[in-house]
């Protein structure tokens, strides 16, 4: 048994839901919740059906989530929407706040990493499809060519972040109200989705930034952050926020 935070949204959710399945029913669309894939179900799809093909094809994936979300959830999400391929893929998160805010960063970032349709909701652009009125990012979706797999840059509060690989550790750190984290190697990885290369266990240079080329210490650097009490046996690093 949940929570009464977590059972309240869970209702939440299932309203959403639910008002995206109305949504697609009266744009002429099948929809359908708990779609499976691959790696899971995706939360609604609403499908065109093509008799020429004689299937239905995915024109839009919704994957909601709610306000107990991690960013192995989203993750997953992204990855669900991958595997179903659809024209625009669209990740809601739920509730607000700074946790919230930090997650909608985190994902924001994520799905811009690779080429296709994918964005990140509010409820608001779900009231708003609700309502009829298309949600004006829907009218900027493209497909980004393939140079522009990953992102440049993340702005947020007017800051431009980090240029490179390791760019998702920076919109993390960018995003924490924290200025002390203690991370495991572990948790890192989790954050950048892969794992980090042997020299990030090997040598404490790799978390200190400075150095040519591609680095996490250049990622928490860029970000205003820096790495003390790197312990590479224990596999445990401390993050701290610059002083300004």
């Amino acid at each position: 048994m949940g929570t009464a935070e977590e059972e309240g949204a869970t209702e939440r959710g299932k309203r959403v839901v639910e008002a995206l399945l109305a949504a697609g029913r009266r744009s002429g669309l099948d929809v359908q919740s708990e779609y499976p894939v691959v790696g899971g179900r995706v939360d609604v799809v609403w499908l065109w059906p093509n008799p020429i093909l004689a299937e239905s094809l995915p024109v839009a994936g919704f994957e909601v989530e709610s306000s107990w979300r991690t960013r192995k959830h989203i993750k997953g999400d992204y990855l669900n929407l991958l595997d179903l391929q659809p024209a625009v893929g669209i990740i809601v998160l739920l509730g607000e706040g700074a946790n919230v805010d930090s997650t909608r960063v985190f994902a924001r970032q994520m799905v811009q990493r690779r080429p296709g349709r994918m964005l990140v909701w509010s409820e608001a652009e779900v009231e708003a499809l609700s309502a009829g009125v298309p949600p004006k990012d829907l009218e900027q979706v493209q497909v980004l060519p393939p140079e522009h797999g990953t992102v440049d840059m993340l702005e947020t509060t007017g800051t431009a972040v980090h240029k490179g690989k390791y760019g998702l550790v920076a919109a993390w750190l960018v995003s924490e109200d924290r200025d002390l984290i203690e991370a495991t190697l572990e948790e890192v990885e989790e954050v950048l989705g892969f794992p980090l290369l042997a020299s990030a266990r090997k040598q404490p240079a790799f978390w200190s930034g400075g150095q040519a080329g591609s680095t996490v210490g250049n990622a928490i650097r860029d970000a205003g952050w820096q790495a003390r009490n790197v312990d590479l046996r224990a596999g445990r690093v401390v993050l701290e926020r610059k002083r300004q």
